[in-house]
């Protein structure tokens, strides 16, 4: 099991891994390469296996923790799954969205565990977007209900304690509490009986 983090751990990852090179081809219009993962719209398979680890690492220190502290299993899985589903989310409306697959761009994923607390933050090379518009689109509209996208601001909100876009878009921050502070008050409290 990997080594609970100290107070104030903190964790920077780039994508793409400097020194990798990436296939590319001519495309038919302009004449330019291209990167072959721009093609099908699919992410290079090296990055997406990269940005899996990255992903299970914090998902794996986070379980630790929680397994440190004696989280119930119940509420340790909904933790760690609502974690997982927003750090998936920001990570490929990054890479997909942000740097529209690019992958001569740079993705920084920095994060910290600490206060009882997960805080992430993931910057992104893109052209960004306005936020207060994005804030402000409800998908459960029902002229939005069948839409094909445009829930990833709302489930960010819902999973996360706090969630917040900056710099014109291009970077999306959250926190989300652990619940290791409400097991140590009832272990105090249950032990003082």
């Amino acid at each position: 099991m990997p080594t609970v983090p100290e107070e104030g751990f903190k964790a920077h990852v780039f994508f793409p891994v400097p020194g990798w090179t990436y296939p590319t081809e001519v495309d038919q219009e302009s004449g330019n390469a291209v990167p072959v993962s721009d093609r099908d719209g699919k992410l290079d398979k090296r990055v997406k296996q990269q940005v899996e680890m990255e992903i299970l690492k914090i998902v794996t220190m986070v379980q630790t923790l929680l397994a440190k502290h004696n989280v119930p299993d119940a509420d340790a899985e909904k933790t760690v799954y609502r974690i997982r589903l927003v750090l998936e989310e920001l990570v490929q409306n990054a890479l997909r969205h942000g740097h529209q697959l690019d992958p001569n761009k740079v993705l920084r994923i920095d994060w910290r565990i600490q206060n009882a607390a997960l805080a992430v933050a993931i910057h992104d090379e893109g052209e960004g977007f306005d936020v207060q518009k994005r804030l402000a689109y409800d998908p459960t509209a029902p002229e939005n209900l069948e839409e094909p996208s445009g829930r990833g601001f709302l489930l960010v909100k819902s999973f996360t304690t706090s969630a917040e876009w900056s710099n014109g878009g291009r970077t999306a921050t959250f926190t989300k509490a652990l619940p290791i502070a409400q097991v140590e008050s009832t272990s105090t409290q249950e032990s003082a009986q």
